[in-house]
């Protein structure tokens, strides 16, 4: 069977339209989730973050946080009153935001706070430090692998 030029072209035509429409009907069962499900808000707050992020790095004494045997530890600047220290800590966990968790920060009297980390699923979290002191806000980023 013989096909003149017209009725390949034709073809491909048809060919093409039919891999488009396929396309389009994959992409549209697609689940795409952005990192946080208010992104929108948490953009225009973005500025607010930053001179947090400021006023953390200028700190004299910065708060210092590490991992071992599953507790994750936050030592905050001895100057600091532990009475006034308040906030959030947040461990956020990329692979899936339904797995994060937020814990208020309670600092002891050797302005110290300890979380054990046994029951978390194993991986990479951030965890996400929001606090205060006397009214001024601070925040720092860590990362720890879970294992």
């Amino acid at each position: 069977m013989k096909f003149s030029w017209g009725k390949k072209i034709t073809l491909v035509y048809a060919v093409f339209v039919i891999f488009l429409l396929i396309a389009v009907l994959f992409s549209f069962k697609q689940d795409i989730n952005l990192v946080t499900d208010n992104y929108y808000e948490k953009e225009v707050v973005y500025q607010q973050q930053i001179d947090k992020e400021k006023r953390s790095a200028a700190l004299p004494e910065k708060p210092i946080m590490y991992f071992n045997n599953n507790i994750l530890t936050f030592k905050f600047p001895q100057n600091f009153e532990y009475g006034k220290i308040r906030g959030q800590i947040h461990l956020y966990r990329p692979s899936d935001s339904k797995k994060d968790i937020i814990l208020p920060v309670g600092v002891d009297k050797n302005n110290k706070q300890e979380i054990g980390l046994q029951s978390v699923e194993k991986g990479l979290w951030r965890v996400k430090l929001d606090w205060s002191y006397n009214k001024v806000t601070y925040y720092g980023e860590y990362n720890i692998m879970v294992e």
